[in-house]
């Protein structure tokens, strides 16, 4: 949103989300499409049912979606809403700004802050309708390092799973 993490980075901050999206778009053989809608203003919370996805830095509290989750100790968390065909009706991202700083920097080696990118394309990935993966590599591994680490990534499983779950109608028998 328009009230990024920081004020200093937030053109940085904002191109990472905008390459974590950017990679899981990338996959061959998909139809995964994201359209930017524009910055939200500061206040965001989670919102299931006003059909708009969001990504955006909880300032302020760690409790979100009407004081419903608490995302202590998470750097990020996706809240999604399926219909019983699972058809994704909507997802909101909410990255922790309370307790974490964030990185944007590849040459930046601290391990005390999560990367932005490796921890959008991490909450993409649920957003998308996958659950952490208990080994291996990529964007799905559970739980995420801080600093850069093996997620920031789509691994070859990822992919495969979104060529799966989305594929172009032309390649489906």
């Amino acid at each position: 949103g328009a009230d990024s993490f920081s004020a200093a980075n937030k053109k940085a901050e904002l191109n990472a989300v905008r390459a974590s999206f950017a990679q899981w778009q990338s996959v061959p053989g998909t139809i995964l499409r994201f359209e930017e809608g524009g910055l939200i203003g500061s206040g965001a919370d989670v919102n299931t049912t006003d059909h708009t996805n969001v990504v955006f830095w909880a300032k302020q509290s760690t409790l979100v979606n009407g004081g419903m989750d608490d995302i202590r100790g998470l750097a990020g968390f996706t809240i999604t809403r399926f219909s019983d065909d699972h058809t994704l009706f909507e997802a909101d991202i909410v990255l922790n700004g309370v307790e974490y700083q964030w990185l944007t920097d590849l040459t930046d080696t601290t391990t005390a802050h999560p990367f932005i990118e490796a921890t959008v394309l991490h909450e993409i990935g649920h957003l998308l309708g996958l659950d952490h993966s208990p080994l291996g590599g990529g964007a799905m591994i559970a739980p995420g390092d801080l600093g850069l680490s093996a997620q920031l990534g789509l691994s070859s499983d990822e992919v495969a799973a979104m060529r799966h779950l989305y594929p172009q109608t032309s390649l489906v028998s």
